[in-house]
């Protein structure tokens, strides 16, 4: 897997219907956009399967009737990098017409997401091997570093900042400025303006400041925060720590064990590979964890969390929160609001509210009292869905109090995957009441699990397991 940044700058002719410019990787639809009058440019974080794609290309393409209409591609960026326009087929399209890339003459473009230093530019600003301190002009400035641990501020202009070797200070200031700081532990900063930011190696601080900014950390253990507007930010090899800050951002972790912080807005976070820990904040954000053992926190707002594979654990907190557990053993907390609670593959653990959803899914999952609630269970309420074979009242992390639960024969059928479910409890506080089952019904065939021994209660076409201890309809188990 590939991915790159691509960058259209637009412009079209209409009456009513606003075209729709489609972008193609391998002759597939990867995403798109409407050129509306005030477009202008708008960048793209776009991924494919293997090293380079075959074919680039767009596509004005929409079911409108209205005649007279065209796009016009004024610019194509690739990671910063400009496509000339003798490598596309076509500068202007009409409705259903193509207008392709020239791979060939492209190549640098594909497999890897940071430019050469030949790609950025002959400098009009060139260092030493020295520390330096150097000012860049109004207009559009190349400046590289060289050796040594220099300070850079381009000024004005859409500018190409190089720190090269050492640690370096990179300042963007105005404009849509591309930094890239080269080896060493940098901090680069793109100000006003959609800048495209590399950290390149070593343990980089990144600051997008203003403006929709897409920022590459790469290796090294790197901190990255996109200020306000809407920005992309990669970490990349390394224990990263990326903030969105303001504005809907998209925070990647890559590998490493990461930290990500979406901020204020509706988020997109991927942790990626290692031991992640996200956090949606404000918003309506979408959170998933991705490979490994993970923590997800969703914030404010109706947020969206999804465990991948590993052991995660999904805290819901404010809001109308969906919760999706992924593969392996998972915990799930929905906290305030209405939630659904999806456990998935594995055993998971589903912290009951009253006004939760519950759905199992496959292996063994528990439905947990949370801390003082004090709440009387019926498994036959409709909240109870499928995939569930254990009901702890048991209050978790915190101190016990008294519940009941109320089951049924036809209630472990609907709800349970197995013919039969395990009730825990505190012995001496909660209960269990059942028309269905009684202390009669008890026979040989007490078991052991997770350290708790439970009575066998016979249904017939379901059984009860109820932990040795609590009450069935009155009478303590013993």
């Amino acid at each position: 897997m590939a991915d790159f940044f691509l960058t259209i700058d637009a412009s079209s002719a209409y009456s009513v219907d606003a075209p729709l410019l489609e972008i193609l990787i391998n002759g597939s639809v990867v995403s798109s956009a409407t050129i509306t009058s005030g477009f202008g440019a708008q960048t793209f974080l776009l991924s494919f399967n293997g090293s380079r794609p075959n074919s680039l290309s767009f596509r004005f393409n929409d079911g409108s009737a209205e005649s007279g209409r065209s796009v016009t591609l004024n610019a194509i960026l690739v990671n910063g990098i400009n496509i000339q326009d003798t490598n596309l087929t076509s500068l202007v399209l009409l409705q259903n017409e193509t207008s392709a890339v020239n791979i060939a003459n492209t190549d640098y473009l594909y497999g890897r997401i940071q430019p050469t230093i030949a790609e950025l530019g002959t400098p009009t600003i060139t260092g030493t091997n020295g520390d330096e301190r150097y000012y860049g002009t109004a207009g559009d400035d190349i400046m590289r570093g060289l050796g040594g641990n220099d300070k850079f501020i381009a000024g004005d202009g859409n500018d190409r900042l190089n720190g090269d070797d050492g640690n370096d200070h990179l300042i963007g200031e105005g404009g849509n400025d591309l930094i890239y700081g080269g080896r060493g532990n940098d901090r680069l900063e793109g100000g006003d303006g959609d800048d495209l930011i590399y950290g390149h190696n070593d343990n980089d601080t990144i600051f997008g400041n203003n403006g929709q900014d897409f920022i590459h950390a790469g290796s090294g253990n790197d901190r990255a925060y996109g200020g306000n507007d809407d920005d992309i930010i990669l970490g990349m090899a390394g224990n990263d720590r990326l903030y969105g800050d303001a504005g809907n951002d998209r925070l990647e972790g890559s590998s490493g064990n990461d930290y990500l912080y979406g901020g204020i807005g509706d988020d997109y976070l991927n942790g990626g590979n290692g031991f992640d820990i996200l956090y949606g904040n404000e918003g309506n954000d979408f959170l998933t964890a991705g490979a490994d053992a993970d923590r997800l926190y969703g914030g404010d707002g109706d947020d969206e969390l999804r465990g991948g594979d590993g052991d995660d654990w999904l805290y819901g907190e404010d809001g109308i929160d969906d919760l999706r557990g992924g593969n392996d053993d998972d915990f799930l907390h929905g906290g305030a609001g209405a939630d659904d609670l999806r456990g998935d593959a594995g055993n998971d653990i589903l912290i009951y509210d009253s006004e939760d959803n519950f759905w199992g899914g496959s292996g063994f999952d528990w439905v947990v009292m949370f801390r003082g609630d004090t709440s009387d269970l019926d498994f036959s309420d409709t909240r109870f869905r499928t995939g569930i074979e254990g009901i702890s009242l048991e209050n978790w992390n915190g101190a016990a109090q008294t519940n009941n639960l109320n089951i049924e024969i036809a209630d472990i059928i609907a709800n349970s995957d197995l013919p039969y479910v395990f009730v825990a409890g505190d012995n001496g506080l909660d209960t269990v009441t059942s028309s269905d089952f009684d202390i009669s019904d008890r026979v040989v065939g007490d078991v052991t699990r997770g350290g708790r021994t439970y009575a066998l209660f016979d249904g017939g076409a379901t059984d009860l397991y109820v932990e040795i201890g609590l009450e069935l309809n009155g009478v303590t188990i013993v």
